[in-house]
């Protein structure tokens, strides 16, 4: 059977639907990690589109452009990263070893921390994009900022999570000044 094509200009939309539905099954992953990354590539790919969209206003726009397909890229990979990451955590929970799961938890914020850092410099990208690009892509460079800053806030949700609260810990503090840099 031939995959559905609407709106999406030649996308596939059975792929999109089944990707969804994997999302809203009752299974491990994909799941919030894998969201904050398809979010984060998602904000990249608009970002690109509106750097391209910039480049008789802007000297840099294909360097800009690049380094969000860049960005694209690494989210994707992120996205399989983030059930990865968490594997040993569902194991550690298995087992009942406290110690364990603990390091393991403490492993599985890399990912989304790394998602939230990159989120953060698309946001400044994506607004550098508003004010200098493309008059007629600003909605969709400030999509970009708007997908980005969500992808980080989910990340950022993930990494509390996982330290399960420990307002202690340096990575609980460095993900909080992360936060604070995004935009509204």
């Amino acid at each position: 059977m031939a995959a559905r094509v609407d709106a999406l200009d030649g996308a596939p939309q059975a792929g999109i639907a089944g990707f969804l539905e994997a999302f809203a099954a009752r299974r491990s992953a994909p799941s919030g990690g894998a969201g904050a990354g398809l979010s984060l590539a998602t904000a990249a790919a608009l970002a690109a589109m509106a750097a391209r969209f910039a480049d008789t206003r802007m000297a840099d726009a294909a360097a800009l452009a690049g380094e969000a397909d860049a960005i694209r890229e690494r989210a994707l990979v992120l996205m399989d990263a983030d059930a990865e990451s968490f594997a040993p955590v569902l194991k550690a929970s298995r087992w009942g070893d406290a110690g364990a799961l603990e390091d393991a938890l403490e492993a599985a914020c890399e990912v989304p921390l790394e998602v939230l850092e990159t989120a953060l410099r698309l946001c400044r990208m994506g607004d550098r994009l508003v004010r200098e690009g493309n008059p007629r892509l600003v909605g969709d460079a400030r999509a970009a900022v708007a997908l980005a800053a969500g992808a980080g806030r989910a990340a950022a949700a993930l990494i509390d999570e996982n330290l399960d609260g420990d307002r202690d810990d340096g990575l609980a503090a460095r993900t909080e000044a992360l936060v604070a840099a995004l935009p509204p």
